[in-house]
């Protein structure tokens, strides 16, 4: 829907100069024209492909993008995407905020077999939106990895209810349910005047710097559950009675550690003092997935093309079911076809703060992951401290404080930052370290 408006405005600049009255249309007119193709430009995937979010499917902007050069001759970088990387100049960015919209791109360049993520952290959306905030999209090594399902037919039918749900979606259900943002008007998108870089009431934070993204997103709007069964098996979900429960806030920090692989954390509160149930979300863009027992950790089977492992942190709460071509509830449905794909749950419970993280690793044909498993290091409520382990002897010591920002220990090191890192070679000394929002220091200094 997104590139039909595109191209409307682009007809209206054709017509114009067609009737040799193009110097009647206003410049801000050409200049929001052409801020619409550099979003084009921003969440192009390496295969020149924009992520099908919301009711769509995964749509080819390279036609697109050549007519905005020919509209914008300076903007080489259109020219680079639209020619598949032929002509043009590269782009000069890589990863990039676009808080209007409340996507956030996470890359390692332009090349057709680099890494590249999508993660939606904006308002539900005025229409044909999903209820799909914290959701990402992964692609890497020439293919999509982790995938959006997409859209289904305009129908009744309980497929339809899936993907415009939160259970089509790579986010955290919290106790069987859904969020539920359709009646909330408010949450729809954000308030007027939509003037500045960034809406004022934006609470996502993004920090991206050249060996590492890091964005944290909130949803806090509630979640839905229908209230008879005939509804909950079929149905639009906005014709559907639903009872709206603010059970738990869910926090989601992603953390792209360039090139290796992203750290996703999740931090789920609830607003009482019971004992809540959260499954998280992922639909692989694979025919079939494997299970390690050991870890917990999924892998998709895909020869002779790139693949992706999640590696959950160690939990004796955690709990993993693979799902595929589900009917009733429908799960493990992706489109463009629609088809059966496998879809990993993890499942835990718990009363106050419950984390969840998992490293999600791409790799190329015929490659391991590189990482063998995600330990907690300590017991505090209010941080997560991981160590993420590597096959050849490299670890990653991670440390994420949730709202109490006092300084925190882990390992020789301790940090009062909302996220630090330390990177460590194989012999065990420290090869790069990094803070966001805070200090981080090394207590053996």
């Amino acid at each position: 829907y997104g590139n039909w408006v595109v191209r409307n405005m682009v007809y209206l600049l054709e017509y114009a100069e067609m009737a040799g009255r193009g110097d009647e249309v206003p410049d801000d007119f050409k200049a929001h024209t052409e801020k619409m193709f550099d979003y084009l430009l921003s969440v192009a995937m390496p295969d020149g492909k924009m992520p099908g979010l919301n009711d769509s499917g995964n749509a080819d902007v390279t036609d697109l993008l050549r007519i905005g050069h020919e509209l914008f001759p300076h903007r080489d970088d259109f020219e680079y995407v639209s020619t598949r990387r032929e002509k043009g100049r590269v782009p000069s960015f890589t990863s990039r905020n676009l808080p209007w919209s409340g996507h956030y791109v996470m890359r390692t360049g332009w090349n057709a077999d680099g890494l590249f993520m999508l993660v939606d952290s904006g308002p539900y959306g005025s229409a044909h939106q999903h209820e799909d905030k914290l959701h990402f999209v992964l692609f890497g090594y020439g293919r999509q990895l982790i995938l959006d399902p997409g859209n289904y037919s305009y129908d009744a039918s309980r497929w339809r209810q899936y993907v415009l749900t939160t259970p089509g979606h790579n986010t955290v259900m919290v106790d069987g349910m859904g969020q539920r943002r359709r009646g909330q008007h408010e949450t729809f998108f954000w308030k007027r005047p939509w003037l500045g870089e960034a809406p004022p009431e934006n609470d996502t934070l993004w920090v991206s710097e050249s060996d590492f993204d890091f964005v944290r997103g909130t949803y806090s709007d509630g979640y839905g559950k229908r209230n008879d069964q005939k509804a909950r098996e079929s149905g639009r979900p906005e014709s559907d009675a639903y009872e709206l429960i603010h059970a738990a806030t869910h926090t989601r920090r992603v953390l792209f550690l360039k090139s290796d692989y992203w750290l996703i954390a999740d931090t789920l509160v609830p607003s009482d003092n019971e004992e809540h149930t959260y499954d998280s979300l992922f639909h692989f863009d694979a025919e079939e997935a494997t299970i390690d027992d050991a870890t917990r950790s999924v892998a998709t089977a895909s020869a002779d093309a790139a693949n992706v492992t999640i590696l959950p942190m160690a939990s004796d709460r955690l709990k993993l079911t693979v799902v595929k071509g589900e009917d009733n509830p429908v799960q493990g449905w992706g489109n463009d076809p629609w088809r059966p794909v496998p879809t990993a749950v993890y499942s835990t419970s718990g009363k106050g703060t419950v984390w969840m993280a998992y490293a999600v690793v791409p790799t190329q044909a015929d490659a391991g992951s590189p990482i063998t498993s995600v330990e907690r290091i300590g017991d505090d409520e209010e941080a997560l401290a991981l160590a993420v382990n590597f096959a050849d002897g490299r670890k990653d010591l991670i440390h994420i404080a949730h709202e109490n920002k006092a300084e925190k220990v882990f390992g020789n090191y301790a940090s009062d930052a909302e996220a630090a890192v330390v990177r460590l070679n194989a012999a065990g000394s420290e090869a790069g370290r990094f803070a966001v929002g805070g200090t981080l220091k090394n207590l053996t200094d």
